[in-house]
């Protein structure tokens, strides 16, 4: 039975900026269990407002696609590596780039590892999405799909999922460093350590300190036949770079250029009125439509109000009724790379030979911008136990161990609590889902306190930091597990009555997990 999606609209003074699809009034959608009230603000910002949770969710997914629907499906075909299929040749390269990772297959799987309450959160906002789609006309549907006449796709919840792998790619590029210390093995052992040293004097180190005996610590020189020629692997290093940038400008999410995110946090104790003050400022290149959508979500259950992804249902940063919060990059090592020994379609273990996994990637490719017709390109990607190779250079191939490629590691879980937690103890309960690219958190509660977690999967090693790469027929570069969420730096009410985060080393050299 069809129901009404109320939607109050506030009279805006440049009528022109209003697309049509975004008359005021009353429609009806079917799905929707209650009556959902949407009102606009003079900046445009949606505040929904339903009766149940899964209303809630479907409202958001239609209001977001009716504002950011080709933006939605151009990040997803990003990290799907589905570009080609629409700007032809000039982005077959950075398909590729995606295709190797696999995350479409590791979106999927990664579904049943969400609770069934998330999977519901997921297909509710899918429902919303798909509700917009249905309809669209010729007048209604946004210009970029005509211009590229093409019509968007249903949504699916594992696009959802693949949000979160494209946030994954632009906050990590570790293994991208492991190949460039990599080329650089023929310097001097000294120089190339004080060069690869993180160690220095401007260091705000928030969690432990730095020991004189530690402060000179260096990542040792693994010594590895077959040394790699520099020139040519950094020439592989240059146009892996380069591509990789290019695709995530596309999505609006390459901020090297502008590193340094920020957030702060202040206690009650150093305010006038005794609240706390909390800022962030994630430093991400300005586009538009920007990266972030800004909306105001209220249920029974949940009223909470910040920013989003497109294509992402609940906050990501914001703040509800009791607590506030906000996130910066941390960066640690959360990718390895293992130079394999391949044999035809095997490949050397320590404990013998194993069948070398090989999968076909079929990307369709546009022959004419101002035509639909496409050719199709094979791209064999072979695995290892390690992971896919995603590099070859010399006669040598790269598999990758990423955390981003295990589909158990769970992006949205985490939002989806820190929308509904009251303190800091829930806050926590909240992180201890959160998989995705290692966050500083910082939380700020009603009564004055403030905290900060280094929440993510952080990878331990059997041997080394990974800052090299492993030869891959040994089980030195073997994970033993991640460090324990207990142990993983955090803060709560420091004396200071300040926290302070902006991508810099977080932790001192007396830190047991280096």
């Amino acid at each position: 039975m069809k129901k009404s999606l109320l939607v109050l609209f506030t009279l805006l003074l440049f009528v022109f900026t209003v697309p049509a699809q975004r008359d005021p009034g009353e429609i009806s959608l079917a799905g929707l269990k209650d009556k959902v009230t949407v009102r606009r603000d003079g900046r445009w910002i949606p505040y929904i407002e339903a009766k149940n949770d899964a209303d809630l969710y479907f409202a958001q997914g239609y209001i977001t696609a009716s504002d950011r629907l080709w933006q939605m499906d151009l990040l997803r075909r990003v990290v799907r590596g589905e570009t080609a299929e629409i700007f032809g040749k000039a982005s077959l390269e950075q398909d590729k780039h995606w295709r190797k990772y696999g995350f479409s297959q590791i979106a999927e799987e990664s579904i049943k590892y969400y609770s069934p309450e998330m999977r519901g959160v997921l297909e509710n906002y899918a429902r919303g999405v798909n509700a917009l789609i249905a309809t669209l006309d010729d007048a209604s549907t946004p210009i970029e799909f005509k211009i590229l006449q093409y019509k968007p796709r249903e949504w699916m919840p594992s696009d959802t999922v693949m949000i979160g792998k494209l946030l994954a790619e632009a906050l990590s590029s570790t293994y991208q460093r492991d190949l460039l210390r990599e080329s650089l093995k023929g310097f001097d052992a000294q120089k190339l350590a004080d060069l690869t040293n993180p160690v220095t004097p401007y260091d705000v180190v928030l969690y432990g300190k730095d020991t004189t005996a530690n402060t000179g610590k260096h990542t040792e020189i693994p010594e590895l036949s077959n040394v790699v020629g520099a020139r040519s692997l950094s020439e592989v290093i240059e146009k892996d770079n380069a591509i990789r940038e290019q695709s995530l400008r596309m999505a609006g999410l390459f901020a090297e250029d502008l590193a340094a995110s920020n957030n702060w946090v202040i206690s009650g104790k150093r305010t006038t009125d005794g609240k706390p003050i909390l800022a962030n400022d994630p430093h991400l290149e300005p586009t538009a439509p920007g990266i972030w959508y800004l909306a105001h979500l209220t249920s029974p259950n949940v009223r909470v109000s910040g920013v989003t992804f497109p294509g992402s249902p609940g906050i990501v940063l914001g703040h509800n009724e009791n607590i506030a919060w906000g996130a910066t990059n941390v960066g640690p090592d959360v990718q390895d790379l293992y130079i394999e020994k391949i044999n035809g379609n095997k490949y050397q273990t320590a404990d013998g030979e194993q069948a070398l996994l090989t999968r076909v990637e079929q990307i369709k490719v546009r022959t004419n911008p101002l035509k639909t017709d496409t050719t199709q390109e094979l791209l064999a990607v072979e695995s290892t136990r390690n992971g896919p190779i995603v590099v070859e250079a010399d006669g040598k191939k790269y598999a990758l161990k990423w955390t981003a490629l295990d589909p158990k590691n769970n992006e949205f879980e985490a939002f989806f609590q820190l929308n509904r937690a009251k303190d800091w103890k829930t806050f926590q309960d909240a992180l201890k889902f959160y998989g995705g690219a290692t966050q500083n958190f910082v939380f700020a509660d009603v009564k004055g306190n403030i905290g900060w977690y280094a929440a993510g999967r952080i990878p331990i090693r059997k041997v080394g930091d990974g800052a090299f790469p492993y030869d891959g027929t040994t089980h030195d570069g073997d994970w033993k597990g991640f460090i324990p969420f207990e142990e993983l730096p955090h803060l709560y009410n420091p004396p200071e009555g300040l926290i302070v985060t902006a991508n810099q080393r977080i932790v001192g050299t007396d830190y047991k997990y280096q």
